[in-house]
């Protein structure tokens, strides 16, 4: 029989079926199967928005170019007749997203994103509530349905709802996937559902890393896949239709799903959750019988401290001038830094090159940032690499405003893809940075609201291109290299948490600041 001792140290499901056994690879293998769409749903229809040029024939005989984000109707309406250069079917040409009407197309974009923000709610709580696997099926149906409706529609006001909902439901694969690989320490998941900062949920501790990453490189490969399939479909229902048929055979991939163990013991059903991990574990009866019985009762405890943090709200950052400036610090850098990431995906569109030349180059940079930051996240300080990734983004994209406007395309390419792989390093490292400086009490409701702040910030930036139709695209680039040292300079008023024991309380949260300050006084 097991000691006491020896169970006591029982707090995880990967001590009873080994850190990245055949329970572990099995979730792995099927959640793989049903992500790697992600890319398709989220980024494909940005390809079939593309700013078209128009060819008008005049009264005289004689043909110009007119640009959709410049011309006006009126202009349409003087042209003896009039078409759209290339034979690709977009969105922009199926709703007349041109000229005055050519701020849609911005909107159109933005919906999906406005569909992320109501999944995080809706989702996590179906998932906390029902199960992961009940959660993943209803997020899937959900883009499916809308899919369909897409496919159907000819009504843009329609397509716009349903791109919303579409948004519910990728969102919601999305976050469920990870829950499954992932769990959150007591917090509730619906309030933080980021890779970064919640654990896995089936896999051990020395694996959960390497899992986070295996998400980010199928999003990579994903993404080379979804640029070339867009670049040869040119009709977005076709697209649409393919993403359909994937997302009905993933049913197959859900439907073989395990639910999670951990969640039907923290949901009270003891019994099924013993048999898919007695299934799964090579322990003898006794030893397992054991340590099943102390998982429960730590499971158990986990429960009574999160509802002790369940008394501790937002507010309390507010009550003391520290905790305040700290908070709307990461406001502000997480709303500058989000802003800039996707502004600077959607001005490629603005760039007189091939766009998907530039965003598989984009995807590259960010490849190769993602491989950096996975060996510099726990080298370096967080402070110092953030600082510098924000700056360096911005002086990468200043150096592109020379260029713009110019037949000089490869310069300001090059650079605009620098300020993007130095942006993008910043994303692990903040979902990092950020529940350090934030206590136990309150971190999941700091960095849900923290992350929600991301998600407005990412539906501004798909008006970036919006700028450019107004201006020209020298101003835009100005508008996004000016955010980056902005956020900069909030950084700095932080404190460094590496290598600093991460605060339980807001009052540990003040004495951490307060050592730092009197450091820096000294």
């Amino acid at each position: 029989m097991m000691s006491p001792e020896k169970a006591d140290k029982v707090t995880n499901v990967s001590d009873l079926i080994g850190s990245w056994g055949p329970l572990q690879k099995k979730i792995f293998g099927l959640l793989a199967i049903i992500y790697v769409v992600a890319p398709f749903n989220y980024l494909g229809i940005t390809y079939y928005a593309l700013k078209d040029e128009i060819w008008c024939e005049q009264n005289n005989g004689t043909k110009i170019i007119l640009h959709s984000d410049k011309c006006t109707f009126d202009e349409l309406e003087s042209c003896k007749q009039w078409g759209f250069e290339t034979d690709r079917i977009t969105i922009s040409r199926e709703w007349n997203m041109i000229c005055e009407r050519y701020w849609l197309k911005s909107f159109t974009l933005s919906v999906y994103v406005f569909g992320y923000l109501i999944s995080g709610i809706v989702i996590g709580y179906i998932s906390d509530k029902f199960g992961r696997k009940f959660a993943l099926a209803c997020s899937v149906f959900l883009e499916i349905i809308s899919q369909i409706g897409i496919i159907f529609t000819s009504n843009l006001y329609v397509f716009i709802v349903l791109r919303v909902i579409d948004g519910i439901g990728g969102y919601g694969r999305y976050i469920v996937a990870l829950i499954l690989c992932e769990y959150s320490n007591g917090f509730k998941i619906h309030l933080n559902v980021n890779m970064n900062f919640i654990r896995m949920e089936n896999v051990g501790p020395n694996h959960r890393g390497k899992m986070v990453i295996s998400f980010e490189w199928l999003w990579y490969i994903a993404t080379y896949v979804m640029i070339i399939t867009c670049y040869f479909v040119l009709d977005f229902r076709t697209i649409f239709i393919g993403i359909t048929i994937y997302q009905l055979a993933t049913l197959i991939a859900i439907y073989y799903l395990p639910e999670s163990p951990r969640w039907q013991l923290i949901s009270g059903d003891k019994t099924k959750a013993g048999i898919i991990l007695r299934q799964y574990s090579e322990l003898d009866e006794d030893i397992f019988n054991a340590k099943f019985g102390q998982l429960c009762e730590n499971l158990n405890e986990l429960q009574l401290k999160e509802k002790e943090n369940e008394k501790f709200n937002i507010f309390r950052l507010f009550k003391y001038k520290e905790t305040r400036k700290i908070f709307l610090c990461f406001l502000v850098i997480w709303l500058m830094r989000s802003f800039v990431e996707d502004g600077i995906y959607y001005v490629s569109f603005d760039l007189s090159s091939s766009v998907f030349i530039n965003n598989a180059i984009f995807t590259a940079f960010a490849a190769a940032t993602n491989l950096y930051m996975t060996y510099s996240v726990d080298k370096y300080r967080r402070k110092v690499l953030l600082i510098a990734g924000l700056i360096l983004s911005s002086v990468s994209l200043a150096l592109a405003i020379p260029f713009a406007n110019s037949d000089k395309m490869f310069p300001m390419v090059l650079f605009v893809a620098l300020g993007n792989c130095f942006i993008t390093s910043t994303y692990s490292l903040i979902y990092t940075y950020t529940p350090e400086v934030f206590p136990t009490q309150i971190r999941n409701v700091a960095v849900g609201i923290c992350s929600s702040v991301d998600k407005v910030a990412s539906i501004f930036g798909t008006f970036i291109n919006q700028v450019t139709a107004s201006y020209n695209l020298k101003v835009t680039l100005i508008v996004l290299a000016i955010p980056g040292l902005i956020a900069a300079g909030f950084t700095t008023l932080l404190n460094e948490t590496k290598g600093v024991e991460i605060p339980d309380t807001i009052e540990e949260m003040i004495q951490i600041n307060s050592k730092k300050n009197k450091r820096t006084n000294k």
